[in-house]
């Protein structure tokens, strides 16, 4: 009996000209389209998952970038692998006529691919922080350029530039493409740690990533004020005689 391959089966869909399909073939051998209440409903949860946000989604892939997968079961992973193209998918500017977005059709994601972006993700946006050693963060997604989606095709799109820049390729590239393009519309919250330098999404005027940095912070300069301070010896001066 031959073994089911390795790997997560999370690709469940993938772009096809311009409409969002489902991975298997139909029955004239081409993909079948899913049906929109799928879609409505792919969509309401993936918000609930991640959030109705840009920034809310942004704090998930950070949460995501420093999450210790080894402590996850198999299944945990697998969820973690779907939300991710899940992500991509919905995220990704599109164009008239559908384009942009993923274009392959992937049909399963390895642990070390989902270590992979894990590592790239949290390594990208730590060097584009890092004001000591800036670095710019590559995006393998290859731009394009494209008339904005307007009218009955996207009612909620109707106003702003007719343009619009859009992201192609494969996996990588839609997973990659997808952050970047949260960053883009969210970056004015996002900092870097003032303690140990990890990306996060401000809350106010938030200045640390978590309360155990801000505590770390309190507890050393706390330290540094208990410690006590020699003062200079003052000069002996000799009496003056009457």
């Amino acid at each position: 009996m031959k073994k089911p391959a390795q790997g997560f089966h999370t690709r469940i869909f993938r772009y096809e000209q311009g409409r969002l399909v489902k991975g298997q073939e139909g029955a004239g051998g081409g993909p079948l389209p899913i049906p929109e209440d799928f879609l409505a409903g792919m969509t309401s949860a993936m918000r609930r998952r991640m959030g109705e946000t840009s920034a809310a989604r942004l704090r998930w892939v950070l949460d995501f970038a420093y999450r210790d997968l080894d402590i996850l079961r198999r299944e945990e992973r697998v969820a973690l692998a779907y939300d991710l193209l899940t992500l991509a998918a919905h995220t990704l500017p599109l164009g008239a006529g559908g384009h942009g977005g993923p274009s392959t059709a992937a049909t399963t994601m390895s642990d070390e691919s989902l270590r992979g972006y894990q590592r790239e993700i949290a390594e990208g946006l730590r060097g584009m922080l890092d004001l000591r050693n800036l670095k710019a963060w590559p995006i393998p997604a290859q731009p394009a350029l494209a008339l904005r989606p307007m009218g009955s095709s996207n009612p909620e799109d109707s106003r702003g530039p007719r343009f619009r820049v859009i992201f192609e390729g494969d996996e990588r590239a839609g997973i990659i493409g997808g952050v970047a393009h949260l960053v883009i519309e969210a970056g004015d919250l996002l900092r870097s740690c003032r303690e140990c330098g990890r990306p996060f999404v401000r809350v106010r005027r938030q200045e640390y990533c978590s309360a155990t940095c801000s505590q770390k912070t309190r507890n050393r300069r706390m330290a540094e004020k208990a410690q006590p301070t020699t003062k200079p010896a003052k000069r002996a001066t000799k009496g003056r005689a009457r």
